[in-house]
């Protein structure tokens, strides 16, 4: 089976303007289920077939509403911190 998966790989702050700049990978993964000798399923293992990289910039200020939490946590202390 395969299956999709996104996760944030990068989180980065440029100093001078206060943005994060995130990329994203995007990864195809081959899925299998492992079974024991009475054909159980015991767990699974994963195989990246493939894979593919987003990139954005949050600038800042920007609403933070569907960030990842990672992403959230690191600008708001980049920008809290800026304030000061």
């Amino acid at each position: 089976m395969l299956a999709e998966r996104t996760i944030v790989d990068r989180i980065e702050v440029l100093p001078e303007s206060g943005a994060i700049q995130v990329r994203q990978r995007n990864q195809i993964l081959r899925v299998e289920d492992v079974l024991d000798e009475d054909g159980k399923v015991t767990g699974t293992t994963e195989e990246e077939v493939s894979f593919t990289f987003h990139r954005y910039v949050l600038e800042k200020g920007a609403d933070l509403e569907g960030q990842p939490e990672n992403v959230k946590a690191v600008a708001e202390a980049t920008w809290s911190l800026q304030l000061q």
